[in-house]
This record gives structure tokens, C-alpha cells and sequence, in this order.
């Protein structure tokens, strides 16, 4: 008998090498998967019976992998007691929340919250500071809208954060009124970075928290990809991460994405690649902005907004700073993941990779263009031609609410998040969540993508023509992801040899209605063959 850490049995094993699963036993040793083979096949290992779980109907696949989200930022925004906002449905709401909130905790020296949408108001115009001058003229208000590319103060913040009628900023904006004063609204993340140190404060315990979160919906990688546009210092967020890893507190694999800057000076980068180095805490690439969000008009597109005309949203840097900066990282061996949300921006996005690969970027290089929520129908093709990763959000559809619709007219609404287009031309895509701007849960992602549709059923945006296979959703959250990270040959499957990273849900997803992905949960998460999420259940009927 050979002796090994963990046993897994299931008759529903989704290794992803397969289309479907296959009742199989997975045996684990020193976190790796050394085995993947028949039940029967599996009585010559033994372990410790604590160890041994048989799940029978329960589902058994890759663990889940994120490819975008800002969980350190998160964290580090925790020290902040934090309001509400997603539900609200009104300017008005917002006061009343605050006001709520302020009355549960007395005593607080500034309000900090986020969610708010307008998108879900009855109005399409961006507030401003005077309701919030008027009710809470003395205490410093911060709240985040939920695309988290707009934020809204109040005089007193504005204060607070040095921002006057003279501040500038190198892209985005700090909407002024027809004065020149400062409206309290700041566009895209160099505006937003100017609030930063009053409302982020990193703690340890709550990037452990929120790891732990994300091991309770499956996840067993995470990339973190910077909010920032420069990269002056490493980042403060990082501080706490080899701390924890020396605890053995991380439950996920942490890919690190600073920002890759604007001035092709990467010493600091070099710097964060040798000191985060290891299996469960890397430095995997670089990201960049290419503009903003359709919400605040910013995202850029090639024609004029439908319900702003004259506006064409905007470009954070010309087109050949894409392209040589790009370059330039590539050559030095790293990664780039570029925003790039309205069709002008994927399009800059798309040349500025082909440029880069022109100049014979090395092939182990992986380039993603993170959301892609609109493109021109003669870009997709370009994907797959230059080795690009489309790096999406599915579950965004929910958030969006048809937006696409009213900001771009239905014939460009047609092309909105064109997974099945990308799909069959080539396209690797790599799913996440873009947390905290959703929650980190896959399934809801896999719901999205697959049926282009509101959890009550109703449509979610356009083209339902876009959806894609339930076997290509899992794929996209899995081997995509791995792929996206350059840890294919580590990750993103269960075969052996493989780092052993494998998340059980409590149904086979293949073998119910849509509808029951959104009510299913896992059981158990195992990251690096240790467990780091269960929920104390031996067996599942």
C-alpha cells in the first residue's frame, strides 16, 4: 500500500481534459496530485481515514481561478467602517443610508461607502456635492460608485484631500461646475488615487479574511491587479503578504499585477518579481489603463455616445505609449494586463499587443485585455491571432441592467461581452469577478455567461447569441485563468502531477437545469492539497 495525504472519490469528476465528468478517485501527496484513477484502482493508497472523503454526486473540479480582482485594496479599505450603497435607488436613498449609518455608529470621523449605480436611479446624470454639503457639512464623506471608477465627495473630503478648482490630474477628471469648483465627482483611477490614503488602511487580518472568503466559493488562485496608474514604491497593500504566507494564512494563490507605470522604468517591478517569488505569492505581470467606464462616459469609444452625443469618452495615454511601453515590458519578461472597455480602447489595446509581438516578444509571454465589454466586430478576429487573452467579467451583465443599450444604441449593443465570438475564433478567455465590484463567487459567473441572464431569468443585456457552453464557462474559470497566469502546466486541470488546487460543489453542474447553478455551493476547497474550506460533511448523497 502506497501512503498518501488525501483521497478524493466521486462519481462526478471534472478533470477538464474530459467534456464531461467521469466517476474517479484523485490522490493527493505533498500537494500534488500524483494520481487520478478508478475507484477500484484507488484501494493501493492509504491515508488517515479523516482523509478520505467520498462525495458520490458531489461535483469534484479545478479550483476555481479569478483572473481580476483588487482583493488586497479591498482589504485594505476594511479598516474603514464602510455603508452600503448597491441598493440605493436615488441620490435621495444615499442621504438616507448615510444617515442610517451614522446613527449605528456614532461617533465616526468620516463617512466611507460604495455600490451606488446610477444606472439603477431614475435619473442617468452623476450627483454631485451639494445634497451631501447640505446633510453632512462637518464630517468627510468618500463614496465609491460600484464600478469603483467614479467616486463621489463632499466639500469637506474635497478639503481634506487638497482638491481645489486648481487640481489636475494626468487622465481622468475632477469634474469642475461652471465656476471652475470642484463638483465633488472624480473620474477614473488617477482621480480616484488622490482620495486613497484617507480611505485605504491595510490590515492583515482582513486580507486574510477576504482570502478565506474567496476559498469559501471555491477559488484556489486570485490575481490582483493594481488600481493605480503609476508605480512609485511597492504598493502599501503588499506590506502584510510574506507575513502571512509565513504563517501559512493564505488559502489562495496570490498573483500579484502592479502597475506597469508610464515611464518604462521597471526597476521597482524587478524588485517585487525577486521578492515575490513562490508557488502561492507571485509577481505574475503588469496592468495599465486605457480608459475608463460607459457609467461615467469615460470608457473610450470610436463613435459618440448614444444618449451623450458629441462625447467619445477618453484615452488615458496616445496610442504609441501603449505600444512602446508594452514592448518594452514584454522584452523585460513581463505580462501585461490594459483595462479596455468601449471599442477605441480594445482596439488601441489589440495594436499595442500586436506591435509588442512583432518585435518577437518571447511566446511564454501572456497579454490579456481585462473587460472588453464592447468591441468592433473586425477586432475579435485579432485575439487569437496575436496570442491575446480576453480576460472577462461575466457576471457584469447583471450589473450592467442593459445599460450598453442606452449608452451605445442598439446596433454596437450587439456586440457587448462577445464571449461565443471570441470563443470560436480562437480566443482563450479567462474569467473573474472584478471583486469587490462583484462578489468573487464563480457560479453566478458561470450562470452569467451561460445564459446572459438576471438570476430571476430575466435578459441581462443583449445578443443572447453570446452565450456559451457550460463546459467553456467552467473552462474559462479554470484552465483560461491558469493559462492567463502562465501556469498551465501547474494549474487549471486535475491530472497528475499537477499542483493539487480542487474545489467539490454540492451538485454536478452538468447534470442540472441552469437555474440550479445559482443555488449551488462547495463543499470543500483544497488549496495546494491542504484543505482550506469545508463544511464538516464526510458524505454527500
Amino acid at each position: 500500500m502506497k501512503t498518501v495525504d488525501l483521497i478524493i472519490k466521486s462519481k462526478a469528476v471534472y478533470t477538464g481534459t474530459a467534456a464531461t465528468p467521469q466517476e474517479a478517485c484523485i490522490v493527493i501527496r505533498d500537494g500534488i496530485i500524483i494520481d487520478v484513477c478508478t475507484i477500484s484502482e484507488g484501494d493501493q493508497y492509504q491515508c488517515s481515514p479523516d482523509h478520505v472523503f467520498v462525495f458520490n454526486e458531489g461535483m469534484v473540479l479545478p479550483g476555481f481561478i479569478d483572473a481580476h480582482t483588487h482583493i488586497l485594496a479591498t482589504a485594505a479599505s476594511e479598516g474603514v467602517m464602510r455603508v452600503d450603497l448597491s441598493n440605493a435607488t436615488s441620490e435621495q436613498n444615499c442621504i438616507q443610508l448615510i444617515q442610517e449609518h451614522l446613527q449605528k455608529n456614532p461617533g465616526l470621523s468620516c463617512v466611507v461607502g460604495g455600490g451606488w449605480f446610477v444606472s439603477g436611479w431614475d435619473i442617468e446624470a452623476l450627483p454631485d456635492r451639494k445634497m451631501l454639503d447640505l446633510y453632512f457639512p462637518d464630517i468627510p464623506v468618500y463614496l465609491s460608485s460600484s464600478d469603483g471608477h467614479t467616486s463621489w465627495l463632499n466639500g469637506k473630503a474635497l478639503e481634506l484631500c487638497g482638491i481645489t478648482r486648481n487640481t489636475t490630474v494626468k487622465f481622468g477628471e475632477v469634474q469642475k461646475d461652471e465656476n471652475g469648483e470642484p463638483t465633488g465627482i472624480l473620474c477614473d483611477i488617477a482621480a480616484i488615487s488622490l482620495i486613497s490614503k484617507e480611505t485605504a488602511r491595510p490590515s492583515p487580518d482582513a486580507i486574510q479574511r477576504n482570502l478565506q472568503y474567496f476559498s469559501s466559493k471555491g477559488v484556489t488562485s486570485i490575481a490582483d491587479v493594481s488600481a493605480n496608474p503609476i508605480l512609485e514604491e511597492e504598493p502599501v497593500e503588499y506590506a502584510p503578504l510574506l507575513q502571512l504566507k509565513k504563517e501559512s494564512k493564505l488559502t489562495a494563490r496570490l498573483h500579484l499585477y502592479p502597475s506597469l507605470g508610464d515611464d518604462g522604468d521597471f526597476s521597482i517591478a524587478k524588485q517585487l518579481l525577486k521578492k515575490y517569488c513562490y508557488d502561492d505569492l507571485q509577481i505574475s505581470g503588469l496592468k495599465q489603463f486605457i480608459d475608463g467606464t460607459t457609467s461615467a462616459y469615460s470608457a473610450a469609444l470610436t463613435e459618440e455616445y448614444t444618449d451623450k452625443p458629441g462625447e467619445f469618452g477618453c484615452v488615458n495615454y496616445p496610442p504609441q505609449f501603449y505600444k512602446e511601453l508594452v514592448r518594452a515590458a514584454n522584452q523585460q519578461g513581463f505580462g501585461v494586463k490594459l483595462h479596455a472597455i468601449g471599442d477605441r480602447a480594445v482596439g488601441i489595446a489589440l495594436d499595442a499587443y500586436q506591435y509588442a509581438r512583432e518585435a518577437s516578444s518571447p511566446p511564454a509571454i501572456r497579454n490579456c485585455i481585462e473587460h472588453i465589454e464592447n468591441a468592433l466586430p473586425s477586432d475579435l478576429c485579432r485575439f487569437s491571432k496575436n496570442g491575446v487573452i480576453a480576460s472577462m467579467q461575466p457576471f457584469h451583465l447583471s450589473l450592467d441592467r442593459m445599460e450598453k443599450l442606452v449608452r451605445l444604441g442598439v446596433e454596437r449593443a450587439k456586440t457587448v461581452w462577445p464571449f461565443r465570438k471570441l470563443l470560436d475564433y480562437g480566443t482563450v478567455l479567462a474569467f473573474g469577478s472584478d471583486f469587490p465590484v462583484a462578489d468573487c463567487n464563480p457560479l453566478e459567473g458561470i450562470y452569467a455567461a451561460v445564459t446572459r441572464a438576471l438570476p430571476d431569468g430575466a435578459p441581462a443585456t443583449t445578443c443572447p447569441e453570446e452565450r456559451i457552453t457550460l463546459k467553456e464557462a467552467i473552462d474559462s474559470f479554470t484552465k483560461g485563468g491558469a493559462y492567463s497566469l502562465g501556469r498551465e502546466q501547474e494549474l487549471g486541470t486535475i491530472e497528475s502531477g499537477k499542483l493539487a488546487d480542487i474545489v467539490v460543489l454540492d451538485k454536478n453542474l452538468f447534470s442540472i437545469n441552469t437555474a440550479q447553478i445559482l443555488d449551488t455551493s462547495p463543499l470543500m476547497t483544497i488549496m495546494n492539497g491542504r484543505i482550506v474550506y469545508h463544511v464538516n460533511q464526510k458524505e454527500v448523497e
